[in-house]
């Protein structure tokens, strides 16, 4: 029953996510946040960018190098 009810909860416009990962924490109906936000792992997003930003700028100088 407690299962279902998280269901329904989790269904609704506006419900925590709590329900859905099956959290002990209590779940309203009413969200806390104005939008449920995900897990991020900000330290491998900054790398990503790191290696991306440092790729761009190594193809921009090899082709300022063939430009002369």
């Amino acid at each position: 029953a407690a299962r279902a009810q998280a269901a329904t909860q989790a269904a609704t416009p506006g419900a925590r996510q709590d329900a859905v990962a099956g959290s002990t924490a209590p779940v309203t109906t009413q969200a806390t946040t104005p939008a449920a936000t995900p897990e991020v792992d900000i330290d491998a997003l900054v790398t990503t960018v790191k290696k991306r930003l440092a790729r761009e700028i190594r193809w921009e100088r090899e082709l300022r190098r063939a430009i002369g």
